[in-house]
């Protein structure tokens, strides 16, 4: 007998949370000094293209000129027994030649390492490898996800730059997540370092912010960190003499008002601090609360982010007006222990769906209806397939992309989401009342 048709076809336990090597080609894409070598088939390469071509127009990892920077053994299948040193030396040397300076990131598939394949050892006998700067990578990790890996490389930065004899610097702000090379994250750098100036620092050094990384000890005085600084990078802080302060996401009105007060008072400067979001909130202010009144008020929203910046984003949309049914969680982070996959819990915004399902999205749209969904790109197709309007933000972003700077962390990027927000609402009613007898 024929199974009926169906418009939609349920497909339970598909999750879209990104995997461990995604992080990491997060992270070496955020460098574009670097080279990332993996000892493994090529099969990462291709993986490759929704980090370094859909979600960011702006990389430089792959070239037409085929001086890649992430670099694959062709790790064939008999060598899941034998092994590929020899493989992984000569591409080594290869990589040293043509990348000289670069920042070398080591790291290997799962084929590779249940065969024991060592690979710091072989980044040590690599000849020629002493024109490059060598990062081994751990893992890859399966109890980790893509937050997992970007701290990996954010964590072997870290162990290199950050010295007790390096040059002096005001203030190291570690964890920020440079996803692509597109003008909002180039903006979300600048707006951070304009909130830092107006507290008197001068020249930060960000980690990752994009663009070249030299390779030059630093010494700070003050170190803060972002939630998305990891246990590897904080470790390699705390060796270096450099032991951070841990800071939140400078998200929204209160968000960033909070960030600015907290770095105020590690620096000693908090009436710099309370001058800056003074004279940030009476411009601001009024430019939005109007529109929070009449358009955003009363509105539902779902949220699809990580732990991090979906946290910011829904204190944010409470904060314009807005309640949020439900949270999407798309990445492992500082969850009550024993929570498991595609569960779910009560929070004063709403349901949290941790490492949520396709199945549990789609349930979710049409079980309670949203007026919109806010976040990283994994279920959009899932939303406009239901007529609810999309803003991507964060990663991953894989079909907004943005060519002039647009932030939206800080005070400038609160404006940012409160325009989308408002544009994407109106576009809504418009088809509404177009499709309408």
């Amino acid at each position: 007998m024929r199974a009926r048709k169906t418009g939609r076809v349920a497909v339970p336990g598909v999750t879209l949370v990104p995997a461990y090597e995604t992080g990491v080609f997060l992270g070496v894409n955020a460098i574009e000094n670097s080279v990332l070598l993996m000892n493994s088939p090529r099969c990462p390469f291709v993986r490759g293209l929704k980090v370094f071509v859909h979600n960011d127009l702006g990389s430089t990892v792959y070239r037409a000129t085929g001086r890649h920077r992430v670099i694959t053994t062709e790790w064939a299948g008999y060598e899941d027994v034998g092994g590929g040193e020899a493989a992984f030396l000569r591409r080594l040397r290869e990589a040293a030649g043509r990348h000289p300076g670069h920042w070398l990131f080591a790291f290997q598939n799962i084929s590779s390492l249940v065969t024991g394949f060592d690979l710091r050892g072989a980044l040590r006998a690599g000849g020629g490898a002493g024109r490059v700067v060598p990062v081994p990578l751990d893992g890859p990790r399966l109890d980790e996800d893509w937050l997992g890996g970007y701290d990996a490389v954010l964590g072997g930065v870290l162990r290199r730059v950050v010295s007790r004899r390096g040059r002096p610097v005001d203030l190291l702000l570690a964890g920020n997540l440079f996803c692509r090379n597109e003008d909002d994250e180039r903006a979300n750098v600048d707006e951070l370092r304009r909130l830092l100036e107006a507290l008197g620092v001068r020249r930060p050094a960000i980690l990752l912010s994009g663009g070249r990384l030299p390779v030059e000890p630093l010494r700070p005085r003050a170190t803060i960190a972002l939630p998305y600084t990891g246990a590897r990078a904080e470790e390699a802080l705390r060796r270096a003499g450099a032991a951070p302060v841990r800071v939140g996401l400078p998200v929204g009105i209160e968000g960033t008002a909070e960030w600015l007060r907290a770095i105020g008072r590690t620096l000693g400067r908090e009436p710099a601090a309370e001058a800056c979001i003074e004279r940030e909130l009476r411009e601001l202010v009024p430019a939005v609360q109007w529109i929070a009144a009449e358009h955003l008020l009363g509105r539902r929203a779902a949220v699809v982010a990580d732990p991090h910046l979906g946290r910011a984003l829904v204190r944010f949309l409470d904060e314009m007006g807005l309640s949020v049914p439900g949270w999407f969680v798309t990445g492992r982070g500082p969850e009550p222990a024993g929570r498991r996959r595609g569960s779910r819990r009560r929070e004063p915004a709403g349901r949290v769906f941790v490492e949520p399902t396709v199945e549990q999205f789609a349930s979710f749209l049409e079980d309670d209806p949203v007026d919109l969904v806010i976040g990283g790109s994994s279920f959009k197709y899932l939303a406009l397939d239901r007529g609810v309007p999309y803003v991507e933000i964060g990663f991953p972003s894989y079909l907004t992309h943005v060519l002039h700077p647009r932030p939206y962390l800080g005070f400038a990027g609160a404006r940012c989401i409160v325009e989308s927000l408002l544009n994407a609402l109106l576009e809504r009613d418009q088809r509404r009342n177009a499709t309408e007898p």
